[in-house]
């Protein structure tokens, strides 16, 4: 073993002992935490219908976790040791395997020592990865790990890539939806139809096979799932409407303006523009993949109807393996003190909406740069005029 290599698993372990030791201390988001309490419940008691027994915002996603759910209950009866203690396992173990990940893609792209050992420590040592999965008791990481993956496989593009890219997305989107947007990123660099149809059959067939049960025993609190949107007024989009509306999630209630209302309202329209216009300029210009998994997080990011920090994690892995190390270094930077003036909030000063706003329009003009920066690199690879 290299001593690089030694320095990159030295880097997974540092990282992985620090997201332990914060989880031992802490206690994690109370909402996130009761949720995987009454899931688990609603395992035990009600399997095919827990859709309906926990309701649309304690679980809006497909089934793809419940296996860790059910294992880590029954480490808890065989070791004694606390069921959120096994299930916060995964995303700390998903962030060690994705740091290895960015590691060895940009190693093997050529890039120096130096570079690969820094992508792999803003993921092990990055502080919103670190608060995710070590304090918030997020599982993002293991949704986003198979997607990540899967961008990798198919720039290795072997001969199977379609199939097996796809079925990674598939375990992605099983896990959380959001990440199954890698598709879109892959789409453009597809060798022909038939390669393209396999991949999105692939990526569709795993979290349909899984819904397929709970869908026969209770198909309307299924089809709940679809209203999912994340919450306002956070980041993104709906904070530049209207930057007050981030006391409703650090001091005081806000209504929603009339323009967040609509917004709230036509939520699934406006995601599903942004991602057509998205899909629409990465097949004009065959973006590679790379690029454009980090334009698709971008857009997200920048244009989705609602935000919360475990959504950063979509999107940082595929800034690192597309070589944008500095932007990721800097999305961690700004997002660190608005994410701990959240989960440590409610506050009393309203100054702290203050600073929680203009640091979180600071990073949305960022993603709209680098939005623009990448989509111009895009055209002129094409030897279009930008």
């Amino acid at each position: 073993m290299s001593r690089a290599t030694r320095w990159l698993w030295a880097l997974v372990a540092a990282g992985t002992a620090l997201r332990l030791a914060v989880a031992a201390a802490t206690e994690g988001l109370p909402f996130d935490v009761e949720s995987f309490a009454i899931v688990r419940h609603a395992l035990a008691d009600r399997p095919l219908e827990v859709y309906d027994a926990v309701g649309l915002y304690r679980w809006p996603y497909a089934p793809g976790f419940f296996a860790w759910i059910e294992l880590s209950a029954g480490l808890e009866r065989l070791t004694g040791i606390a069921f959120l203690n096994w299930v916060q396992l995964a995303p700390i173990l998903a962030d060690g395997a994705l740091a290895w990940l960015v590691a060895t893609f940009l190693r093997g792209r050529g890039a120096p020592q130096r570079v690969w050992l820094a992508g792999a420590a803003l993921v092990a040592l990055g502080p919103s990865f670190l608060v995710i999965s070590g304090y918030a008791v997020q599982i993002d990481s293991v949704a986003v790990l198979p997607a990540a993956a899967a961008l990798v496989v198919w720039e290795r593009a072997g001969g199977s890539r379609a199939w097996q890219a796809g079925l990674l997305i598939g375990v992605a989107a099983s896990v959380k939806t959001v990440p199954a947007l890698v598709v879109l990123a892959l789409l453009p660099t597809a060798r022909d139809w038939r390669e393209a149809g396999v991949l999105v059959g692939c990526a569709v067939a795993v979290p349909v096979a899984m819904l397929l049960p709970f869908f026969v025993a209770d198909p309307n609190a299924v089809l709940e799932l679809r209203r999912y949107a994340g919450a306002p007024g956070m980041g993104g989009l709906t904070l530049a409407v209207q930057p007050e509306l981030a006391e409703r999630w650090l001091t005081n209630p806000v209504a929603p303006n009339g323009v967040n209302a609509w917004i709230a309202d036509h939520a699934g329209l406006v995601n599903a523009a942004v991602l057509a216009a998205v899909a629409a300029f990465l097949l004009r210009f065959r973006v590679d993949a790379p690029r454009a998994a980090a334009i698709v997080f971008l857009a997200v990011w920048a244009f989705g109807t609602g935000f919360f920090f475990q959504y950063l994690i979509w999107g940082l892995p595929f800034l690192l393996l597309a070589g944008h190390l500095r932007a990721a270094l800097a999305v961690q930077a700004l997002a660190i003190v608005p994410a701990i003036l959240f989960y440590r909030g409610p506050w009393e000063d309203h100054g702290v909406v203050v600073v929680f706003a203009a640091l979180m329009l600071v990073l949305w003009a960022g993603w709209l740069a680098g939005l623009f920066a990448l989509g111009r690199a895009a055209v002129r690879a094409r030897g279009a005029p930008a």
